[in-house]
């Protein structure tokens, strides 16, 4: 809890702003909720997915909180807002991908949206908004989502022109990947049997598999690999098994009491997956078992952008190599504040509120985000420019000799118990935090101001 010194001080300035800026006690209350836990959202800010890329390397990469964009020599924060989602109390992370690189497709809370030449526009499609669509893939220069539909799910084409569904069913599937020209798609029939269905981009049934196991099944998540179509299904509790699907039913490969990621496969074709966010390396070309190898950063993700793979270690995205990590090319130090003129005014307040929190968390994971201006020198490399071999020295030792770092992400903030920040010690960030919002305050009624009078001059002009 707070100190009542801190309560009079906020009771004081509540008084003293409220005449000046409308919006200050809702600033206060995503400050007091931003204070209550060491990230507002849920965990340290993470690099999750590339969402687009073209020749030169990434330009959106998906966070745990938004999208990261490349502006010009920077990459700047896009905030769920500017696609519908105000929501100041939690993490949201969008379903997003691209086709060609260039152009990114995001499921917003309201509406389908485009994000392409640094504009964002809704495209009218309520119909393909988080409400309804689950599921995102790219499959043969073709965007397709799995959508809620009454009485079951159906395959979509993602666009601004609505086409006639490819495949539906009367049941609820829940996962979906793609890998060439098919489609996988997975859903618990109860609480111990899966049904597993392979589907061509016509929505022609190819394949078809159920397996009975022989634990509780809470969700499964699809991995179709050269070696196979891999599995990992959750207990909902703390167990995790990743097995591999094949035409006579399951075959268990690995059991972890964290989260798994992968397989995926390096360009030599070697498969990876990580658990505990330790990497591992199949031993076989069966992929049966898997071997550490080496001590590394924690792997959150395993990935793949147009043919390359890649891994997610933290805030930062490093390409894949054969012996482990290779080349960092994202890393979150360095983010810029949201790009002004994106959305109405109404979106952009909201954003804000959302950048101050993620602005918070970047800083309570010592890593450091900078305001959009246009004074600013560049704070990143630009889109393909990376770090070869090893984390920045801020991220972590040299790499071993395997190729991989040994603590990629930044140093974790400091231990708080019981996963929040106490009073006592804490009124130097809560202060600091406190005057970020005082500032973005004021920022906030200058610019009203500022409006409220182009406007008045706009009406005597024409009068």
């Amino acid at each position: 809890m707070l100190t009542e010194s801190v309560w009079r001080i906020s009771s004081t300035l509540m008084k003293t702003m409220k005449r000046k800026v409308r919006s200050f006690s809702s600033l206060l209350l995503v400050w007091f909720s931003s204070v209550a836990s060491v990230h507002a959202h849920g965990g340290a800010p993470s690099a999750l997915a590339i969402v687009a890329a073209d020749a030169n390397g990434p330009r959106v990469v998906l966070l745990n909180e938004g999208l990261a964009e490349v502006r010009g020599d920077r990459w700047s924060f896009l905030c769920p807002s500017l696609w519908g989602d105000r929501n100041t109390s939690a993490g949201k992370v969008p379903l997003a991908l691209s086709v060609d690189g260039r152009s990114s497709w995001i499921i917003g809370a309201d509406d389908l949206y485009l994000a392409r030449g640094g504009t964002l526009e809704p495209q009218g499609r309520p119909d393909l908004s988080s409400n309804h669509v689950v599921a995102l893939e790219e499959s043969e220069m073709a965007l397709v989502g799995l959508r809620l539909k009454e009485g079951g799910t159906e395959l979509v084409r993602i666009g601004a022109t609505e086409e006639p569904p490819l495949w539906g069913s009367s049941e609820y599937w829940s996962a979906l990947a793609a890998r060439a020209d098919r489609l996988h798609l997975a859903r618990l029939v109860n609480e111990r049997e899966l049904a597993f269905i392979t589907l061509d981009l016509r929505g022609a049934l190819v394949s078809e598999v159920r397996v009975t196991l022989d634990h509780m099944l809470a969700r499964v998540d699809l991995s179709p690999t050269s070696s196979g179509l891999f599995a990992t299904v959750y207990d909902g509790n703390a167990g995790y098994t990743l097995g591999l699907v094949t035409d006579g039913g399951w075959q268990s490969v690995l059991e972890s009491e964290t989260a798994l990621y992968g397989p995926q496969a390096s360009p030599g074709g070697q498969l990876w997956i990580s658990s505990n966010g330790q990497l591992l390396r199949a031993s076989d070309a069966s992929a049966r078992t898997f071997e550490p190898v080496g001590p590394t950063g924690q792997v959150t993700c395993l990935e793949q952008w147009g043919g390359r793979p890649y891994a997610c270690v933290g805030s930062e995205l490093y390409w894949l190599e054969d012996d482990g990590l290779g080349e960092r090319f994202f890393q979150l130090a360095g983010l810029s504040g949201p790009p002004p003129g994106l959305a109405s005014a109404a979106a952009e307040e909201a954003c804000g509120f959302q950048w101050i929190l993620f602005r918070n968390d970047l800083e309570r994971s010592g890593l450091s985000p900078r305001d959009w201006t246009e004074a600013e020198p560049p704070t990143m490399p630009t889109a393909g420019a990376g770090t070869s071999g090893a984390p920045a020295t801020d991220a972590g030792p040299p790499a071993t000799d395997a190729g991989l770092p040994p603590t990629a992400a930044p140093p974790p903030p400091e231990p708080r118990p019981s996963g929040g920040c106490s009073a006592a010690g804490r009124l130097d960030s809560q202060a600091t935090g406190l005057a970020a919002l005082l500032g973005a305050a004021l920022a906030l009624a200058s610019q009203r101001r500022r409006r409220c009078a182009s406007r008045s001059a706009a009406v005597r002009a024409r009068t």
